[in-house]
Order: structure tokens, then sequence, then C-alpha cells
């Protein structure tokens, strides 16, 4: 993508947005985008996340920050700096812009102002020559995910848990900083497609027949999430590929979020996972279940599971759950449902006995 593409692209956005974004330099301008950010992140002590005096050095360093504007207000920040990785199989640095914060006050979010802000730090970047943006989001935060991976068409490639520790500010405090990390290429196929409005939705049945891999992630979700819900969605991460957290059953008294086993069937059955990942007699149960229910798991490839010893024999009944509840099998069931509907039929239709 060129600077001039990037610039009417982001022209557009603005304009769709209502607001204006700038670039800010001065530090009664910095003041504006740390209101923002305290407003959207208000520390439990009361401090700021973000001194005006480190925005100032960050900016003069060589750093970003912007601000969307709607009638004089600033609406929305972000902030960012320069940044640099090694780059597989190439050796040496390669610079690129790391996105610290962006936020939107909650009273305009869904106006499209997230991805304008965006969309300004693209245009900003090229003028830098700098072709890769890169941050972390919250991956059970739905819009991040829809914005970065459809709108911006970025890359997913990393997870890392607790990334930045014990935060204090209203939204994270509490929660494990657990953040995957979004790699926008800015002159990539992809990236260039979203700017489009050609940005791949996320539907599990292009991805089965594109041969990528959908992952269920069949552990439970409880109030500290365990290790190995977290290392579901560490593989995911490195491997680019989606995951459907299906959280089963209600941990405990305290976090009783959880979905039932015919939810979990139909989140695994709708998504078309490819892999199933979980406990083996939990597992062993979902496709039990799934065969009950004529559900079609008939998209797994490989079920992998931990935390219990499996033997041969429980191993061979888990092949066997899988089969019953595949494609053929599901066909099976739906040919012997109308064959005996079409016997009822046949029968009500035939005149009884003694009858002209």
């Amino acid at each position: 993508m060129t600077t001039w593409s990037a610039k009417d692209d982001l022209e557009a956005a603005q304009s769709r947005a209502d607001v204006k974004i700038v670039s800010l330099t001065d530090l009664s301008e910095l003041e504006d985008a740390r209101r923002v950010f305290d407003a959207v992140w208000p520390s439990r002590t009361g401090s700021s996340q973000i001194q005006s005096n480190l925005l100032k050095a960050l900016v003069h360093a060589g750093g970003y920050a912007a601000a969307a504007y709607r009638d004089d207000r600033a609406i929305a920040a972000a902030l960012a700096f320069v940044g640099r990785h090694r780059q597989l199989g190439q050796g040496g640095w390669h610079t690129h812009l790391h996105s610290h914060m962006a936020a939107v006050l909650p009273e305009y979010r869904d106006q499209h102002i997230g991805s304008a802000l965006k969309k300004h730090q693209r245009w900003w970047a090229l003028e830098q020559g700098i072709d890769t943006v890169v941050w972390t989001f919250d991956p059970l935060v739905r819009r991040n995910a829809v914005l970065n991976l459809v709108k911006l068409g970025v890359d997913v490639e990393g997870f890392e848990v607790d990334f930045y520790g014990s935060m204090d500010d209203e939204i994270n405090d509490g929660d494990p900083s657990d953040r995957l990390f979004a790699w926008w290429r800015l002159n990539s196929e992809r990236a260039v497609a979203a700017s489009e409005g050609l940005g791949t939705r996320l539907d599990p049945t292009d991805m089965v027949l594109a041969g990528r891999d959908v992952i269920a992630n069949l552990f439970p979700l409880t109030q500290v999430p365990h290790g190995a819900w977290i290392r579901v969605l560490h593989a995911a991460a490195s491997l680019n590929v989606p995951v459907v957290s299906t959280m089963p059953g209600n941990p405990s008294a305290e976090f009783t979020l959880g979905n039932s086993l015919d939810r979990v069937v139909e989140l695994v059955a709708a998504n078309k996972a490819t892999i199933l990942w979980g406990v083996p007699s939990y597992v062993f149960r979902m496709l039990q279940r799934a065969a009950e229910l004529d559900a079609d798991m008939g998209a797994v490839r490989l079920v992998f599971v931990t935390g219990e010893a499996l033997g041969e024999s429980a191993r061979q009944d888990m092949q066997r759950a899988l089969a019953a509840a595949g494609p053929r099998a599901s066909r099976s069931r739906r040919r012997r449902a109308v064959r005996r509907s079409a016997r009822r039929r046949a029968a009500r239709a035939r005149p009884s006995r003694g009858s002209c």
C-alpha cells in the first residue's frame, strides 16, 4: 500500500466516523490523549495511566501519538513507539511501530472511530518508512478480534500469559493480562484487501474447505484460568489458526460461567472444529452426546487429550465414538429416519380393511 492510497483511505475513514484525527506533539495536545486513556482505563488508586511528560519524551524520540476530535473534543487517542524485531531467516533487525495504547471513549464506541484511528496510524507509519505495526489484544474481547482480523487484516502471531502482570485499572484489575499479538503488515495482500473492504469473514466452513484447522477448546474456563485452557490459546496463536472456547460445565459455585454438554456439542459442530482438545473422559462424553443428537463431527481430524491416562481400550472407545458422530454415521441415521417416516406415511395412506 502506498502512502497516497493510505491517505485516501484515512480521509474516507474520518468522514465515515465524523472525526478529525491529528498527530500530537505539544504538551497541551498530549494532555488530551492522557485524559482519554484515564477515562477508558480509570485507575483504582486515582493515578494516571501515563504521564504527559513521558508522552512528550516518547513523541520527541520518534514515537506516535494521535487523537480523534469531534466538535473540538478528544474522544479517542492512540500511542505507539518505535520497536524492532528479528525477521526469521533474514538476520538483523527490522523496525516496526509498537502500538501500546488505543482507546475510544465508551459513549462513542461502535461508530467506526477505532478503525479510523488505526488507519491514521498506518498512514503515519508508512510516512516514516515503517511497514509493520504490532500490538497486543485481549483474546476474550470479541470486538477487538473483529477489528483486527476482519477490518484491518492483521496476522495473529504469539500469545503471552499474563504479559503485563497485575494491572490496577477498573477494566483489568484482578484478571490475568493474557494477550495475543497482532502483526499488521501494511503492504501485505491481506491488509490491502481488508482496507478495500474485502477482509475475510471468519467463516469456519471456508476454513475447513481451505484446509485450515479450527481448534475446539474443551477445557472449562475457571475464575483463574488454568494452564490447560491457556495452552490451547497459546497453541492456536502459534499456529495462526482460530479457536472456539466451548466453556463446558460450571466449575465452581463462585464462578458459574459454563455451557451445558448439548451446547458444547452445538458449538463444536457449528464451528466445524477439526481438532478437539480436552480431558479424555469429557471428550468421550461429548462425542457420545454428539452421536445421540445426530450432530455432525465429520470435520474432526485429530483428538488431542491431556490430564488423564488413556489406555489402548479407552483409545479404541474414543475412535468408535468419533466414528459414530462422523458424517457417514450422521447420513446413515438420517436415511433410516427418512425410511421410517416414509413407512408411516404409507401405512396411513393404505385403506383400512372393509372400506370402499
